[in-house]
């Protein structure tokens, strides 16, 4: 089962690879989101610059640049500020932190470890939750119902266009 990982209004999916901020997809790079993921796992400690290029480059010749973009990216599209970090806290010279509070989630139903929310937020983001489902529900049905009205006009205009052929023979 894939883990998901949830801290403030931001999931971190890692089995479908995104991130959503108030349950809409963040645009990111992938090797952005993989050094997200990586911290995330590694959180709470300081993971150096080389540790970290090692894991999400491999053996691929790349400079701190590539690292330091990543996390610029991370930052940007995050919310989070280098100089108050809520999220990724940089130790100079050295390397990273992840640093927010963490909910990882197995599945909707059981969170794992302290949750950061208080009831009425957990209650909140629950009916969200359920709100969001009926939503895509309520989409589904209407697509499948507008992809039914397509069919039934271009059903209609062909058969006006091109009559059976024993009508033609009238």
């Amino acid at each position: 089962m894939a883990t998901v990982y949830r801290f403030d209004d931001v999931e971190v999916d890692v089995g479908n690879f995104r991130v959503l901020k108030r349950g809409k997809a963040l645009a990111l790079e992938p090797k952005s989101l993989t050094v997200l993921v990586f911290l995330i796992e590694k959180r709470g400690r300081l993971v150096e610059k080389r540790e970290l290029m090692d894991a999400v480059w491999n053996d691929a010749s790349v400079t701190e640049n590539s690292l330091t973009r990543a996390i610029a990216q991370l930052r940007k599209v995050l919310g989070d500020d280098a100089k108050k970090a809520r999220y990724i806290e940089t130790v100079p010279t050295r390397g990273y932190r992840f640093v927010a509070n963490l909910v990882p989630i197995e599945d909707e139903s059981s969170l794992i470890g302290a949750p950061p929310y208080s009831d009425q937020a957990r209650s909140t983001s629950s009916a969200k939750g359920l709100a969001s489902k009926r939503y895509r529900r309520l989409y589904v049905l209407s697509s499948a119902l507008l992809v039914v009205a397509v069919l039934a006009v271009t059903l209609i205009f062909v058969r006006r266009v091109h009559p059976p052929a024993e009508f033609l023979c009238l």
